[in-house]
């Protein structure tokens, strides 16, 4: 079941859909749309619930999640459904956020706040967003898609990957029950401050080898919860796509340079996206 409601960016989960119907077994499998919890219909058919980029906050509320948390998480602990979030998606799931304080960057290092807003919590850990500062302006622009490498546990070369104001993981090989499955292989450096005291007295320093790029986690329940930061499932296809184009307003000599840089890597995304669905049992061709 692929969240597809409010908050969902569309070409976020037009290509999670894709790999999907791509690379699930259909014999087993049937790639759904749904708009909110109540939508969801009969638990006991649903191997995995999966939620997309887009905007964390909407997707909250407009998902119906908002003032439902505990029975959708009694849900899937009951059905050990499986649940994979991307970027907004993996915010969602995550127990504690910390955000980017309002201060211009230094040297590369940002600060971020813990604030007191939890989601869901299927994940019991920490997420710092976005990773990289967004652009001035309201609509999402070209300047707010970066493509990173990441390099995942099993795979010693780096893959890039989408990022699109995306969190990163805070000290996930500490919580039981959780797998780091991909880092960042550039470096990033961020600091953890305090907004109500002063920022550069109550920071701490937290490295790069602090952060993953992607995480597995088995509930106490046994329902698996893959989390992604960046975005392996947004390929060339989407790319080149119109609703790219428009959603991220961008010229088509952009876009052409775009989708060169990410034909390169579309078969190594393409293995990660078959492991990644296999981690949280949906069997694949």
């Amino acid at each position: 079941m692929l969240y597809s409601g409010l908050g969902a960016n569309p070409f976020c989960t037009q290509a999670l859909e894709n790999q999907l119907r791509d690379l699930s077994d259909d014999r087993m499998h049937t790639v759904c749309r749904f708009d909110g919890v109540a939508a969801l219909g009969n638990e006991r058919e649903i191997r995995a619930i999966i939620i997309p980029g887009g905007n964390a906050n909407q997707i909250y509320f407009g998902s119906g999640l908002a003032g439902n948390e505990e029975g959708f998480i009694r849900k899937i602990d009951e059905h050990k459904i499986a649940c994979y979030g991307a970027c907004a998606g993996a915010i969602l799931a995550s127990e504690a956020l910390y955000n980017e304080i309002p201060t211009p960057s230094i040297r590369n290092n940002t600060k971020f706040h813990e604030v007191g807003q939890s989601f869901l919590g299927l994940f019991p850990g920490k997420v710092i967003a976005p990773l990289i500062s967004r652009s001035s302006q309201e609509q999402m622009s070209l300047s707010d898609f970066n493509i990173l490498s990441i390099k995942s546990t099993y795979r010693d070369e780096p893959i890039n990957s989408v990022h699109i104001l995306g969190p990163a993981f805070l000290h996930a090989e500490r919580v039981p029950r959780t797998e780091v499955l991909s880092i960042y292989a550039k470096p990033f450096n961020v600091t953890l401050g305090d907004v109500k005291e002063d920022i550069y007295k109550t920071s701490t320093y937290i490295s790069s080898r602090e952060i993953s790029e992607s995480i597995y986690h088995r509930r106490m329940s046994g329902a698996p919860i893959l989390l992604t930061s960046s975005h392996p499932e947004i390929d060339s296809t989407i790319v080149s796509s119109e609703g790219f184009r428009e959603g991220v307003q961008i010229t088509r000599y952009e876009q052409k340079q775009l989708v060169s840089m990410m034909k390169v890597d579309d078969e190594k995304r393409i293995d990660l996206m078959k492991r990644n669905f296999e981690k949280i049992g949906i069997q694949c061709k």
